[in-house]
């Protein structure tokens, strides 16, 4: 009798939902990144801007949601569910032929059920997708069990009370070692600057600040030297002495 009653459940809960469409790569979102560094060229660059960059990467146009959400999707018969989603980037996985998705990272979203608890497992998706012809957009939560997708969703409303816009986001090779100098700003009368390496699964971030020099200041990351023109709140004025 359990079991007849959990598979009569679960017969309510996927009736009514939507089927998972034909999925279609989002090639047509990736651009090569520019990893162009001329040695001795001036340059400025606004804080949070990476100085250099060396690996196999790509920019990825991603929908960035300005703050998070917590709110409910209909479910089958009248049975609402909750979703959460943190704020941060949507990165986009596939299209269909009406929809591009945008997916947020495994740790950046939830989703719940009053009977069942917990409503997804690490491989379901939660996120928004846009339509191709209208532009509009749908919070959508898409799980997977027993080799059947379904999807269920519902248009952003006004009351949702979400920002969106679109922002870029590097995405590296997984297969690549990259080194990445970013500049952090020019606060408590230091430049502060993030050096992070990456070699297969590992990732190492390491803090670097300095003290300005009167005139120009040079300072060194793993045998790279960078030279300071001006540095300020705003960004920094600087060239690129040596490179590895």
């Amino acid at each position: 009798m359990r079991s007849l009653f959990i598979a009569i459940i679960l017969s309510i809960l996927i009736t009514g939902c939507g089927t998972v469409a034909k999925k279609y790569a989002v090639s047509s979102e990736v651009t090569p990144l520019d990893e162009s560094v001329i040695i001795g060229e001036e340059k400025f660059a606004d804080v949070g801007d990476t100085l250099f960059i060396k690996g196999k990467a790509s920019k990825q146009k991603v929908l960035l949601l300005k703050n998070s959400i917590t709110s409910k999707l209909p479910g089958a018969y009248g049975l609402p569910f909750q979703f959460g989603l943190k704020k941060g980037p949507l990165s986009p996985l596939y299209q269909t032929a009406n929809h591009i998705h945008y997916v947020a990272d495994w740790d950046d979203c939830s989703s719940t059920h009053s009977v069942f608890g917990v409503a997804i497992r690490r491989g379901d998706l939660v996120g928004v997708r846009i339509s191709k012809t209208t532009r509009d957009k749908q919070w959508f939560v898409e799980t997977k069990d027993d080799g059947l997708n379904t999807v269920w969703s519902r248009k952003v409303k006004p009351e949702d009370n979400v920002e969106f816009e679109w922002s870029e986001k590097i995405v590296y090779d997984e297969d690549s070692e990259y080194i990445e100098v970013t500049f952090d700003g020019f606060f408590n009368n230091l430049f502060h600057f993030t050096l992070t390496e990456t070699k297969f699964d590992s990732k190492v971030e390491r803090e670097f600040k300095f003290n300005p020099a009167e005139g120009v200041t040079r300072v060194s990351f793993k045998g790279m030297i960078l030279d300071i023109f001006k540095a300020d709140n705003l960004g920094i004025s600087y060239k690129w002495v040596k490179l590895p």
